[in-house]
């Protein structure tokens, strides 16, 4: 008796982890765009740069001011950690 305890109790929770796994994509949600464009943004990336086979030899970061205005980057930094 004391067997099958267990294995209901197995069977519960591999039930339990398949029902979560199935789950998990309905709980991903894109991440919110800012439409109205007050900041920098990161335009693209190329982070490759200086390895083996690497189109370009520098890595770069290019922004991209969707303002009509300056917008003040001495306060921002851009660090990278591999």
């Amino acid at each position: 008796m004391l067997g099958s305890a267990k294995n209901r109790t197995k069977i519960g929770v591999a039930g339990l982890l398949g029902l979560a796994l199935a789950a998990a994509p309905l709980a991903v949600l894109p991440a919110a765009a800012n439409v109205a464009g007050t900041g920098v943004v990161i335009n693209e990336a190329y982070l490759n740069g200086g390895s083996s086979g690497a189109t370009y030899t520098h890595k770069f970061v290019e922004l991209y001011n969707p303002t009509d205005v300056a917008i003040d980057l001495s306060a921002m930094s851009l660090q990278y950690r591999s």
